[in-house]
């Protein structure tokens, strides 16, 4: 929770840096950025994996459950691993920080306004910002947003929940699926940057519509295909591709249209990662494992929900590109 609550704290600020930095390239700032967010978990799960099980064990301490479930456990060489882990990762986390303070003075010092305007201009925006905030959060086009950012991710997030259990009872090895799924993330994180920097040219619709049509093409056909190796990996790594678009437009979209400081906020008030996530845990815990409903079922709801997330996406208007000075 502690961990949750600091990243969510600090996930805008980088962000809000970019664009007041570069404030005609948004979508590429965005991109770059996201795109570390999306490669770090890749790195450093690769980085945890080697310093907690170095000589690569498996997991033979076999016990029963009390509802009777056979689980196995790793042994004591392995998890006594852990807080030592956890120790250097803090360390290099740290480090890291000094870092990104440092470059932070560095673009300050060169980005710096006269200091009379820059006060005159701190005054006036913090006169506004509380005003703009809330007729933001009070606004259609929040709720625009907001449903259209839920509708989508939710059978993003239900397909990552369940594309490994699926590929378990096929058949597909751990081993195999963990790696998949770290290709996938990779896809993910290399590909924010393209997507942010097609918002730049294009607009929202244009980008953000074919994201949720490929992504119904990948629900619906998914369980047809997932007894061949060759096109269930395509499909798992089609939904890291479109995962970085996600979490690369939505940003971008609500600092172009609400503005830089009240768009950051209002991304933080969306609540839609929580919502989506929570949509795809009820359908996965309620509907799968206690009412037993067939996995198609859901994979063809959720192909719904993505088209209606296009049909929503149509609603939201962009305020027009600034004219570029000859």
């Amino acid at each position: 929770m502690v961990t949750a609550f600091f990243l969510g704290f600090s996930y805008m600020i980088p962000l809000i840096i970019g664009w007041n930095i570069y404030p005609q390239r948004k979508g590429f700032v965005s991109g770059v950025i996201l795109t570390g967010y999306g490669l770090s978990p890749v790195m450093f799960n690769l980085l945890t994996y080697y310093l907690i099980n170095p000589n690569d064990e498996k997991p033979t301490d076999v016990r029963k459950d009390i509802d009777g479930i056979v689980r196995h456990y790793f042994t004591e060489s392995v998890y006594k691993n852990v807080p030592k882990t956890l120790h250097i990762l803090s360390g290099i986390y740290l480090v890291v920080l000094c870092i990104s303070l440092v470059f932070y003075s560095y673009s300050r010092y060169f980005h710096q306004e006269d200091k009379s305007k820059q006060t005159l201009i701190q005054q006036s925006s913090s006169d506004n910002d509380d005003a703009e905030f809330k007729a933001g959060i009070k606004s259609k086009m929040f709720f625009i947003l907001l449903l259209t950012l839920v509708s989508s991710l939710s059978p993003y997030f239900f397909f990552n929940a369940n594309y490994k259990t699926l590929g378990l009872e096929i058949g597909y090895e751990d081993q195999v699926l963990t790696g998949l799924g770290i290709t996938a993330s990779l896809i993910n994180g290399l590909f924010r940057t393209m997507w942010s920097v097609l918002l730049d040219c294009l607009s929202f619709r244009y980008v953000f519509i074919p994201i949720v049509l490929i992504q119904t093409v990948l629900l619906v056909t998914f369980l047809a295909i997932s007894r061949n190796f060759v096109t269930y990996f395509i499909w798992v790594v089609g939904f890291g591709f479109i995962g970085g678009g996600y979490f690369s437009v939505f940003p971008t979209i609500t600092s172009k249209i609400f503005g830089n400081q009240t768009g950051a906020k209002l991304y933080g008030c969306f609540f839609g990662a929580a919502i989506s996530n929570f949509v795809q845990y009820a359908a996965t815990v309620i509907l799968i494992n206690k009412l037993k409903v067939d996995y198609i079922y859901l994979f063809g709801s959720f192909g719904v929900t993505s088209i209606l997330a296009a049909l929503i996406s149509l609603k939201v208007k962009e305020p027009p590109k600034p004219a570029i000075s000859q």
